[in-house]
């Protein structure tokens, strides 16, 4: 109907038919770029970007979707995604044609990913070693257990608004052309789970349901600061909160302090991790990319932009090393070791996941909390502060 002729357009077709069908109410995220969709490890039909690009122009063409070309900022940096929207006209072809979700084969995602570390992010192919085996083996666990429990969002009304299911959560690995210099760098670089629900607000989150029951999120306190301190010395920081600064006298703000510890895990001095706290503060705003700030987020802009009239950024900085000197050698060197730092957060997050897993406690992560049915938040602040850093993969700083 729509003139496609090869099998590599016709496959790519199927593909956004599929999604389209299953999503007819939201916005499908789809790449355009001409670039490697990615090994046989990831795209089973190996399908290009030439099938996918023509596929989605006859679709636009025939009205059956709505597009939305993407764009990328180069001076900001920032960019935008294509995405798809479902039109009225082909709502009416999957009901004419008899469409039925119970007709859909869903093949099998890769649980373990790699990714490169660039702005494109292309998935890497790898050769699966005992590593990569027992997580895909843990992965399919967790995500069994997920599927066999009934996930929903409900709306203020207790109406369900959304369901999870026919999930398959994988971990996201960052390639730093480490991995063939031995078995202690394997894999040893980003590992977050990312979810449908890590979409939600905060607000929306408070509103999921498990098997029908009350939920309640558990975040890890200063998470990444523990998670070093647990690889490092083998113990939480337990002074307080690491995140409590005084300089000349002067007590910074917690968000204030925060920033700047969360930039120097990826910068390289106090300069860059100062640039990058004025770019979190102060995005770039251009008429392609309003601001979308909220007023609690200006609202701390603009007191940063006090306190640094007070005190300079470069002292906070200086004063939360100077307080941290056990982790302050990790800080400030690089994507590499910021990548690193999340990998050791990742594996104590993926740890409680499985001992909650074997216990049949179904578990949602938002990066570093933990979406529970409320009968087990004990058991999970139980297992936040007592799960140790097990793995030994530590890069040398």
């Amino acid at each position: 109907e729509i003139k496609l002729k090869r099998k590599e357009q016709k496959n790519a077709l199927k593909i956004l038919l599929l999604n389209l069908y299953i999503y007819p109410s939201e916005k499908i995220r789809t790449p355009r770029a001409k670039k490697s969709l990615g090994s046989k490890r990831y795209n089973p039909l190996k399908i290009g970007y030439g099938g996918l690009r023509s596929a989605l122009n006859a679709q636009n063409e025939h009205e059956l979707v709505i597009q939305e070309i993407g764009l990328k900022d180069v001076e900001s940096g920032t960019s935008k995604m294509t995405t798809v929207l479902t039109t009225q006209k082909l709502r009416d072809w999957f009901v004419q044609h008899n469409w039925n979700i119970k007709d859909i084969s869903f093949a099998e995602k890769e649980l373990v990913v790699l990714r490169a570390n660039n702005e494109s992010k292309d998935l890497l192919d790898y050769v699966d070693g005992e590593r990569t085996k027992n997580l895909r083996k843990e992965l399919k666990k967790y995500n069994q257990l997920l599927n066999s429990s009934e996930i929903i969002l409900v709306s203020k009304n207790d109406k369900v608004e959304r369901q999870f299911d026919d999930l398959s959560l994988n971990r996201v690995f960052i390639n730093h052309d480490r991995h063939s210099k031995g078995d202690e760098d394997l894999f040893a670089f980003g590992g977050r789970m990312y979810a449908p629900w890590c979409n939600l607000s905060s607000e929306q989150r408070k509103r999921i349901k498990i098997n029908n029951e009350k939920t309640v999120e558990i975040d890890i306190e200063s998470s990444h600061i523990n998670a070093m301190y647990k690889a490092l010395t083998g113990q939480p920081y337990e002074l307080g909160d690491p995140y409590d600064l005084e300089v000349d006298g002067l007590k910074i703000p917690r968000h204030i302090v925060k920033t700047a510890a969360t930039m120097m895990q990826f910068t390289s001095s106090v300069r860059s991790t100062i640039s990058g706290m004025q770019r979190e503060y102060f995005p770039l705003v251009t008429e392609l990319f309003k601001d979308k700030r909220s007023k609690k987020e200006i609202d701390r802009a603009e007191e940063y932009n006090q306190i640094k009239k007070i005190v300079k950024p470069s002292s906070i900085i200086r004063a939360y090393l100077d307080k941290h000197k056990e982790i302050a050698p990790y800080y400030q060197k690089e994507k590499i070791m910021g990548h690193h730092i999340q990998y050791w957060e990742s594996e104590i997050v993926f740890d409680i996941v499985n001992e909650l897993t074997n216990n049949l406690i179904p578990v949602l992560t938002v990066y570093d909390s933990f979406i529970v049915q409320e009968k087990y938040k004990a058991k999970v602040e139980y297992l936040i502060k007592n799960t140790p850093f097990n793995n030994k993969n530590i890069i040398k700083k």
